[in-house]
């Protein structure tokens, strides 16, 4: 069945709560896969399904190995990344690598990083987050473009470019430190 993906852990400032409130006031929603880790966190956030009567909108599919993410990332319609705060994203560049549209809260750093790749909500109002929902799986236009500027976003990225960049600070520290 059509689903939405977040991968990572359920720390409350990953703001899941307010992605599953959105769903409960979409009329036929896609579910929500979410690929974590157990830990205490999960535990809470499944007594919190119960409570609000929203076990069926989510599949929690537990630790799920790298080998396989691609397949999870290239069978949904979209990642979203619903975070307060972070400290990069590379989870939503990654589901760019892979094709997937992504929906991320409107946070500086995910600004900083995403530009206009992405579309963005207000992390704190379900309604926003509702309704940026129902735009990507309904507007296949809207999921091809931002398929695309993803495609040239995540480009801009890489392991060895960073490696690189990285090599260049230290150097020029050492190089430009006096002697002691």
């Amino acid at each position: 069945s059509p689903y939405i993906l977040y991968i990572g852990n359920l720390y409350p400032h990953k703001n899941l709560g307010n992605v599953v409130r959105a769903l409960k006031t979409i009329d036929n929603p896609p579910q929500l896969a979410i690929a974590c880790g157990r830990n205490i966190f999960l535990d809470r956030f499944t007594d919190f399904l119960k409570e609000i009567n929203a076990e069926a909108l989510v599949k929690l599919l537990g630790y799920v190995p790298d080998k396989d993410l691609g397949a999870l990332y290239n069978g949904a319609q979209a990642y979203i990344f619903p975070s307060l705060s972070e400290g990069f994203g590379l989870p939503g560049l990654e589901a760019m690598a892979y094709k997937t549209p992504v929906l991320a809260s409107n946070i500086p750093v995910f600004k900083e990083i995403y530009s206009d790749s992405v579309l963005y909500f207000d992390p704190e109002d379900s309604k926003d987050i509702a309704d940026k929902i129902r735009n990507i799986i309904s507007d296949d236009i809207l999921r091809r473009d931002l398929v695309k500027r993803g495609e040239k976003k995540v480009k801009q990225f890489s392991w060895g470019k960073m490696a690189q960049e990285t090599l260049e600070v230290y150097n020029k520290v050492l190089t430009d430190s006096p002697v002691i």
